[in-house]
């Protein structure tokens, strides 16, 4: 299970959320969300600690990027306005 830590408005996430990785608590990601809408991911980190390419998201649209904990890609996710 992964820990995580952020806000509710209105019931939706609205600040910046920042996740864990259950082994050891390593930051796994830091998003932003506005009202329940992804708006940007700032930072994701393998579960060593190497940094990983985000993606191309900004104001909540472009591709968001997720990775398994080892650090290899798992998928694209592509979104637009959050």
């Amino acid at each position: 299970i992964m820990e995580c830590d952020g806000y509710y408005k209105s019931g939706a996430q609205d600040s910046i959320w920042t996740y864990y990785y259950a082994v050891e608590g390593k930051k796994r990601s830091v998003e932003l969300w506005q009202l329940g809408k992804l708006v940007q991911v700032k930072e994701y980190f393998s579960e060593q600690g190497t940094v990983l390419t985000t993606g191309t998201m900004v104001n909540g649209t472009g591709v968001r990027y997720l990775y398994y904990p080892d650090g290899k890609k798992m998928m694209e996710i592509t979104y637009a306005n959050g």
